[in-house]
């Protein structure tokens, strides 16, 4: 083992002071006066005031009135009865599905307008969305439900849409049937 050896904060200076060599301060001894800084705005909450409008701006009548264990249902003028009962029944294969649980309303949004964008692609006919029953929404109710329910309805490539079979996810999920290309 080797000693460690002491030295004297004395050699460090003049150490520092050889090394550094001579130093004069500067002349006048002025100061660029302070940049006046911008009053802080709280970030957050201007942010969620945006968010709140552009929801209140978005929001149709249609969302507003989704219940949690509401059935959903929407067919365009040239789908008969027979076709509806068909979709309702879950004769239709389901040829892709998309679950929509733990997104934004946003997020949502452009992941189903997507989905319906590569169905359409693929001609692919009836698909299957998953939007969940909104039970953890609190007291506004369901909100994915609701925006799923007007968004499909304003496309033109949904021909129809139902809630699913029970063990197909029930209240929580839909049937849509797309347009042939």
């Amino acid at each position: 083992m080797r000693k460690k050896v002491k030295h004297s904060n004395s050699d460090d200076m003049a150490l520092f002071r050889e090394t550094i060599g001579e130093v004069r301060p500067v002349a006048g001894g002025r100061r660029l006066p302070e940049k006046q800084r911008p009053k802080p705005r709280p970030k957050f909450s201007r942010a969620d005031d945006l968010a709140v409008t552009k929801e209140l701006l978005t929001t149709t009548p249609d969302e507003l009135d989704v219940e949690t264990g509401e059935e959903l249902s929407y067919q365009q003028p040239h789908i008969d009865r027979r076709q509806m009962r068909q979709l309702r029944g879950g004769k239709f294969a389901i040829q892709a599905d998309i679950d929509l649980h733990r997104m934004t309303r946003d997020q949502a949004h452009e992941a189903l307008k997507s989905f319906i964008a590569e169905g359409l692609a693929m001609r692919i006919t009836c698909v299957r969305v998953i939007h969940g029953k909104g039970l953890s929404s609190g007291p506004g109710g369901p909100v994915l439900k609701g925006a799923v329910n007007s968004w499909l309805r304003r496309w033109d490539a949904v021909q129809a849409f139902c809630s699913a079979r029970p063990w197909h996810g029930g209240t929580g999920a839909v049937y849509v049937l797309l347009k042939k290309k």
